[in-house]
C-alpha cells in the first residue's frame, strides 16, 4: 500500500517526508526497474496494492459488502471460503483487510469484520426494531430477538453483537446490558401487522395466551395467516414457552405464564370419535383460529390409522370440495373447505370419513 511504501523508503534512507506515489513511479521508470504495483478503486478510495493482489482485493470487497448486507457481519474463516483461499493465508488477508478504510474488525482476534458503509444492513434493521420497543434489553435476549427472523440467516456471537451494535452506534453497551441510541431506532407503525400486534399486547398483556392473541389481533385488522407468520418471526414479538407470548423485553410478573398455561389446559380443545350406527367412522373437533388459518388437524391416532391418504372433501349440503391428504397423525389442506362454510373460532366440526371394516 501506498503508506507503507512511503515508510519503507524513509527506513532505507530514500526519502525524509511522504511524497506522491507518481514520483516513485516514474523514479523506477528513469532507473529502469519494475514496478510491481497497480491502482485498486474501493469504493470513493484509491490503494495502491502489488499486481497480485488487485484482484483479490476487488474480490475481498465485493464478499464483505454482499456479507454485510445479508448478516450484519461476517467471520474471517467464512471470508476464505468464499475467496477460495486456505487458512494457511488468513494472516496474509488480515494484513490486505486492515488496509481498507471501509471495513472494520469487530474484535481484538480479527476474526469478525463488516462494512459500515454497506447500503444495506439486515442486522442493523432488526436491531434497531428491537431497540425501539425495548430501549434498554438483556444482550442474550436481543440476539434471541433477531435470530426469530428468517431474512437473517445467522446471529453473531453475544461479544460481536454487542461490539456491532457499539460501534454502529446503535446503543451503548453495558456488560450485558445494551441501551439504546434513540436517534437510530425504528418503531413499527401502527398500521403495519406488528404494530397492530403491539398494540394488542399493550392493551390486553403484558402476556397473552396464543388463541387469545390471535383472536384479538384478528379483531384488530391483522390478516389471520399474516399474524401466523409474523408472530413466528418478528423480533418484537417473544414466545415464552409453548403458546404464550408477551412483546419483547416486557417485565412478566412472576407466576403469570403458569397460570395462563394452567388455564388453558383446564379449557383444552374438545376433541372425540366414534362409529355412527351406518359403520363410517367419525371424528369430531373444536375449531380454532390457527387450524381455520392453516387447514391442518392433528388426529387422534386412532382415527389417523384408519384415514391415511387422500380424500375428496363433501360438505354438508352435498357438493364437494377440494381434497384433504392425512399423512401420520395430521389431516391437511382444509383451509378452502373452511372459508367456503364459514367457520369460526370454537365452532365444533364432525368429519364422517368411511366404513368400518368388517
Amino acid at each position: 500500500m501506498a503508506t507503507s511504501l512511503n515508510s519503507k523508503l524513509r527506513q532505507q534512507g530514500v526519502s525524509r517526508s511522504d511524497f506522491p506515489v507518481a514520483s516513485v513511479k516514474i523514479a523506477a521508470g528513469i532507473l529502469k526497474l519494475n514496478w510491481p504495483f497497480t491502482d485498486v478503486d474501493v469504493g470513493a478510495e484509491r490503494l495502491l496494492a502489488l499486481s497480485d493482489d488487485g484482484n483479490r482485493l476487488g474480490r475481498i470487497m465485493l464478499v464483505v459488502r454482499r456479507r454485510t448486507s445479508e448478516l450484519g457481519c461476517l467471520n474471517m474463516v467464512s471470508l476464505l471460503f468464499e475467496l477460495g483461499i486456505l487458512e494457511t493465508k488468513i494472516e496474509n488477508i488480515r494484513a490486505i483487510i486492515d488496509a481498507l478504510p471501509s471495513v472494520r474488525w469487530l474484535d481484538e482476534e480479527r476474526t469478525w469484520l463488516y462494512a459500515p458503509v454497506s447500503s444495506r444492513n439486515r442486522l442493523l434493521n432488526l436491531a434497531a426494531k428491537v431497540l425501539g420497543i425495548c430501549p434498554r434489553i438483556r444482550l442474550p435476549e436481543l440476539r434471541r430477538a433477531v435470530a426469530k427472523s428468517r431474512r437473517l440467516a445467522m446471529a453473531p456471537p453475544q461479544k460481536i453483537l454487542a461490539s456491532f451494535v457499539q460501534q454502529i452506534g446503535l446503543g451503548r453497551v453495558d456488560g450485558a446490558l445494551i441501551t439504546a441510541n434513540p436517534a437510530m431506532v425504528v418503531v413499527p407503525e401502527p398500521e403495519t401487522v406488528e404494530g397492530k400486534m403491539l398494540a394488542v399486547l399493550d392493551e390486553h398483556g403484558p402476556v397473552m395466551a396464543g388463541e387469545d392473541f390471535a383472536d384479538k389481533c384478528v379483531a384488530a385488522g391483522v390478516n389471520p395467516i399474516s399474524f401466523y407468520i409474523y408472530r413466528l418471526i418478528s423480533p418484537v414479538v417473544a414466545a415464552l414457552g409453548n403458546g404464550v407470548y408477551c412483546k419483547v423485553g416486557a417485565e412478566v410478573p412472576m407466576g403469570l405464564v403458569e397460570e395462563i398455561r394452567a388455564r388453558r389446559k383446564a379449557t383444552g380443545r374438545v376433541s372425540d370419535h366414534g362409529w355412527m350406527p351406518n359403520g363410517n367412522v367419525w371424528f369430531g373437533f373444536k375449531l380454532s383460529r390457527s387450524v381455520i388459518t392453516t387447514g391442518s388437524v392433528l388426529l387422534n391416532s386412532f382415527v389417523s390409522d384408519l384415514v391415511q391418504g387422500e380424500w375428496q372433501v363433501r360438505l354438508p349440503d352435498g357438493s364437494t370440495y377440494d381434497c384433504v391428504t392425512c399423512r401420520d397423525v395430521f389431516i391437511t389442506s382444509f383451509r378452502k373447505a373452511f372459508s367456503v362454510l364459514g367457520v369460526e373460532p370454537d365452532d365444533f366440526v364432525n368429519s364422517i370419513t368411511r366404513q368400518k371394516p368388517s
